[in-house]
């Protein structure tokens, strides 16, 4: 499922949303979409300390808070999460590249105008979600969709991946450096090498730490590797969308 979020303290404006989501839905029925409205900023900034969405669309003129502050807080929660704005002026269009917004629509909207920006996000969810990655085990070949892997752990030449629901995957033994077994892996930029023996899947870090990244399965992954250029790996993948892109 989908979560998408609302944010607006114009009621006819929450409810037309409503209306636009409730008609892509019917139209996308592949799609299952969950709306969830919200009036102001606080009470949205309080939910998302216990519950994301992935997709945000958000109006920028909230009273005291504006949105740029509401995406400001939504990045420190979650750095991946689609944000687009839905506001009447044009002035903060600048402001919201340094949250990573998606979109910024202009009001009044309509399905013109929001029905294709929604499209270009499912395609880039999809694809980042459904990605295959191939596991050679003793067992067989195992086929694992990319979004699953938290992170890949080497050890006595061999491949341990954890995956999101806490099982993990044993590769088969392999005779090559983990630099020569890694560099298949690495040509997805969903992944980085950030140690002598970790690898870790930029869609799922939580937060960047002092030490490295926090995994969305609570590890904390120590990047022992020149931590700058991690970090900036990791928020060149964020400001390309955060898509699979096999090189």
């Amino acid at each position: 499922m989908y979560r998408i979020a609302a944010c607006d303290d114009d009621g006819v404006a929450i409810s037309q949303l409503k209306m636009l989501i409730s008609q892509y839905a019917l139209e996308h029925s592949e799609l299952e979409l969950s709306f969830t409205p919200f009036c102001s900023p606080e009470e949205l900034a309080l939910h998302i300390k216990k519950h994301a969405f992935d997709i945000y669309l958000l109006d920028i003129i909230l009273g005291k808070t504006d949105g740029i502050e509401l995406g400001a807080a939504i990045r420190q929660e979650d750095e991946k999460a689609v944000i687009i704005y839905i506001t009447s002026s044009p002035d903060y269009a600048v402001q919201s590249y340094s949250v990573e917004a998606f979109y910024y629509l202009l009001k009044p909207i309509g399905r013109q105008s929001l029905f294709p920006v929604l499209d270009k996000v499912f395609t880039r969810l999809y694809k980042t979600q459904n990605s295959a990655f191939s596991i050679r085990t003793r067992d067989g070949l195992y086929s694992v969709k990319t979004s699953r892997i938290v992170y890949i752990e080497y050890h006595s030449h061999r491949l341990l991946y954890h995956l999101d629901d806490g099982t993990n995957i044993l590769s088969i033994t392999f005779r090559e450096s983990f630099d020569r077994i890694s560099a298949p892996i690495l040509k997805n930029s969903s992944f980085a090498k950030v140690s002598s023996s970790f690898i870790v899947n930029f869609m799922h870090v939580k937060k960047i730490t002092k030490k490295g990244f926090y995994m969305t399965n609570d590890m904390e992954i120590t990047v022992s590797r020149l931590y700058p250029d991690v970090k900036r790996e990791y928020m060149d993948y964020i400001l390309k969308g955060g898509e699979y892109r096999a090189l």
